[in-house]
């Protein structure tokens, strides 16, 4: 069985309170930082964190210490009663540098970075591949992050003129093939929080940038579960997408091809929808499949 505590200290002198908390055995990430994140930077107080805890790895500058030896923790104690408020200072400042460093989009670039070599390595870049060359052009799937698509992994031709979208590149949603796939397979409450959220940057004459048109064209493509880019994102370039879906049969992900309109026009790209849809059906069987192991 698996015990986490949280235990707090409160010691007063005649000039200032010293704090000491104390973080064991597990899942102290995120308490560990609120604690730092509170402090007074004039007189901080002292983390005392246990080495078992998922943040020591992250908070050498707390005093990390064995919660199961006494002698330890009371060592522990003692020092961070006793310790000068320049050390204090010090080593707050340190911890505190860190948390504004490995923040929610450090976090985030790094799960992203990982979930991209994880799928450049896996069998849903084989699917990827395979789509490219069936089609010679260049190929991706996307997820939704925020309020952009994130192309997780691509598959590239060697044509002179192509479109370069690599791993991690960002698109906007709401006039992206790939956006407004996933936009409109949203639950509709969640779509259009979203929608009034986004900034509908007007990005060439043929973007959607009124929302009451983008949701109109949202309901259309629900319908179709197809999306097309006809010049929306950047001027000369077409593209098109259809949904993945993921573990109980709901879409997670967009596969998409896009091209310049000198090599393919938008009749051509829809021309590309059964094989898309039969590299989605192929993609959704690798990600239910590592879903349920």
């Amino acid at each position: 069985m698996c015990l986490s505590f949280v235990f707090s200290f409160f010691f007063f002198n005649d000039t200032a309170t010293t704090e000491i908390y104390t973080l064991s055995l597990h899942d102290a990430l995120p308490i560990s930082k609120e604690y730092i994140a509170a402090q007074d930077e004039v007189d901080p107080g002292v983390l005392v964190l246990s080495r078992f805890a998922g943040a020591a790895h992250q908070m050498g500058a707390a005093l990390i210490v064995n919660p199961y030896d006494l002698h330890d923790m009371a060592e522990a104690l003692h020092r961070g009663l006793t310790m000068p408020l320049g050390e204090r200072r010090e080593r707050w400042k340190t911890l505190m540098e860190g948390l504004e460093r490995d923040d929610v989009t450090a976090w985030r670039n790094h799960f992203l970075d990982v979930l991209g070599a994880a799928a450049s390595q896996g069998p849903s870049h084989a699917v990827l591949a395979a789509l490219s060359d069936e089609l010679g052009e260049t190929c991706g799937l996307g997820v939704v992050v925020g309020g952009e698509i994130v192309i997780i992994d691509n598959a590239k031709v060697g044509w002179p003129l192509t479109l370069d979208v690599g791993a991690r590149a960002r698109l906007p949603l709401h006039c992206s093939a790939m956006g407004k796939l996933l936009l409109s397979f949203m639950p509709r409450r969640g779509r259009d929080r979203m929608i009034a959220n986004l900034k509908l940057e007007r990005y060439t004459e043929a973007t959607l940038s009124e929302r009451r048109a983008l949701i109109a064209e949202l309901d259309r493509v629900r319908v179709k579960r197809v999306a097309t880019n006809n010049q929306e994102f950047i001027a000369g370039v077409i593209g098109v997408a259809v949904p993945v879906l993921g573990p109980h049969q709901r879409v997670c992900a967009s596969i998409g091809v896009a091209a310049p309109e000198a090599r393919m026009s938008l009749d051509h790209a829809l021309s590309f929808v059964p094989a898309l849809e039969s590299a989605a059906e192929r993609l959704s069987a690798c990600f239910t499949t590592a879903g349920r192991e």
